[in-house]
């Protein structure tokens, strides 16, 4: 557990960080993080802006798969999702790649650093 109080200003990090020990703790069971991402645009049926771009969604898959990863118990990490929107009435782009081209969006890049222990 951090040193942060609970309920007192966390980060996200820190509170999935501590979320996912207590799971562990209680359990002893392996741990798979499945659909995780974030939008790479502000989809036009969303009310809220989200203010999200393509440098976000690389820098937060990064950051995610980091904290994730660091975990001994995480045994996978699933991105939500490869290629495409999230169909109406969201039209808001989770992908990797282009949804249009299919060329890798920087999120892609920032995939293949990781694995590949450069990133």
């Amino acid at each position: 557990m951090s040193d942060i109080p609970s309920g007192a200003n966390q980060t996200m990090g820190s509170i999935f960080s501590e979320a996912l020990s207590a799971y562990e703790n209680l359990t002893g069971k392996p741990i798979w993080i499945t659909e995780v991402g974030i939008p790479s645009n502000n989809g036009a049926g969303v009310p809220v802006a989200l203010n999200d771009s393509e440098a976000r969604q690389a820098l937060f898959l990064q950051q995610s798969y980091s904290l994730f990863l660091s975990k001994p118990y995480v045994k996978a990490v699933f991105w939500f999702n490869l290629e495409g929107y999230v169909h109406p009435p969201y039209e808001i782009d989770f992908g990797l790649l282009n949804a249009t081209t299919l060329a890798p969006k920087p999120s892609f890049v920032a995939l293949l650093k990781f694995l590949s222990g450069s990133g």
